[in-house]
């Protein structure tokens, strides 16, 4: 069977758009990133959807800055839109350290309008992260797993809903727009392996980001207000330890190689005259 350029296309066109919403195309970037100095690699770093933006990797973190990660609602009534996203990653420790801690931020604008007395705007934003243990001192392991999820606090007063009962001006008309900042502080791996039984030294982990944002703007007339928000970045940062067993002996520093020379020629000296 023979297809023309223009039905090849379109056969093109319709399995890529079969496999994700329209806006939503899938990123993979790379086998490994990481800094020329770093003591953890990241590897197999994919996004689902595409909405985190490429990572910019350093010495203790990856960073993602993201462009299209929003979701708008315009007299919406019935439905409430969301966009979703998963990244997930394997982090490796360079040779003789070891995956300590890991702390993760993610942070978003909002803004919401209404100038319906008997309407409301409203968005939310939710994140977890599932964390298998892959490694123990450079050995494999039957996984171990657990989902954290994040805690989000807003920079400002205002809730994250907006309608009759807080307004703004006359007639139940406002607007207000603000920051949510998701995060986990501490996210104490080695301890997770303890917990589980185990001992050692956590050498690969595998990650998974799971990201949730929805915008409801409930009002009978799209010129009465939105709910709009937009996830802006993404952060893993990675404490790393050096292993005792791989850890170097100190060297003195050159002073101090010449004052303990100086000392011990001393006390040879002192001890001959005794």
């Amino acid at each position: 069977m023979c297809f023309s350029p223009f039905q090849a296309l379109l056969a093109i066109v319709g399995f890529t758009f079969s496999l994700a919403p329209s806006w939503a195309i899938a990123a993979s970037y790379g086998e490994e990133l990481s800094a020329p100095d770093a003591r953890v690699a990241y590897r197999d770093v994919a996004d689902e959807n595409g909405h985190f933006g490429a990572p910019l990797v350093t010495r203790t973190s990856l960073l993602f800055r993201s462009s299209d990660a929003e979701i708008e609602c315009r007299a919406c009534v019935d439905e409430t839109l969301a966009l979703e996203d998963r990244l997930s990653m394997q982090i490796d420790s360079a040779e003789g350290q070891g995956v300590e801690i890991l702390s993760l931020t993610q942070w978003a604008d909002w803004r919401l309008e209404n100038y319906d007395p008997e309407g409301f705007a409203q968005v939310s934003i939710t994140g977890s992260v599932l964390i298998k243990i892959l490694e123990v001192d450079g050995a494999k392991i039957d996984s171990i797993t657990r989902r954290f999820a994040l805690e989000y606090a807003q920079q400002n007063t205002l809730p994250l809903s907006f309608g009759p009962k807080r307004t703004i001006g006359i007639d139940g008309a406002g607007f207000d727009s603000g920051n949510a900042l998701g995060r986990i502080e501490s996210l104490d791996v080695e301890r997770m392996l303890l917990e589980a039984g185990g001992q050692g030294k956590v050498t690969s982990i595998g990650l998974v980001f799971e990201t949730r944002l929805t915008a409801k703007h409930a009002a009978l007339n799209a010129g009465s207000g939105r709910a709009w928000i937009g996830m802006t970045d993404f952060d893993v940062f990675v404490r790393d330890r050096i292993l005792p067993s791989e850890a170097l002996p100190q060297i003195p520093e050159p002073g101090a190689a010449l004052l303990m020379a100086l000392g011990l020629a001393l006390l040879g000296r002192r001890g001959d005259r005794e």
